[in-house]
C-alpha cells in the first residue's frame, strides 16, 4: 500500500458483505495491531491517502485492503 500508485481504487463497506464472506470475517477479526499497520501504510502513501478522502473515506474506518492482479485496489470500510 505504500507504494500503490495506481488510479482504480474502489471502496467497499464491509456492511454490504454477507455474514458468511472470507474478506468481512477477515476484516471483521483484524487486530488492534493489523489495524494500525494499516492505517500507517495508507497515511505514508500521501497520493492514496488523498484519493480516498476525496472519496470522503474517514481513515479510522479503513478495516482491510486487497490488490487485485490488474493493478487494482479494494479499500474495506467499516
Amino acid at each position: 500500500m505504500r507504494s500503490y500508485s495506481g488510479d482504480k481504487i474502489n471502496v467497499i463497506d464491509v456492511s454490504t458483505l454477507s455474514e458468511q464472506e472470507q474478506t468481512r470475517m477477515w476484516v471483521d477479526n483484524a487486530t488492534p495491531e493489523q489495524r494500525a499497520a494499516l492505517h500507517e501504510a495508507v497515511e505514508a502513501n500521501k497520493s492514496l491517502a488523498e484519493k480516498l478522502k476525496a472519496q470522503n473515506v474517514e481513515m479510522d474506518n479503513i478495516g482491510g485492503a486487497e490488490q487485485a492482479a490488474d493493478g487494482g485496489l479494494t479499500i474495506y470500510v467499516r
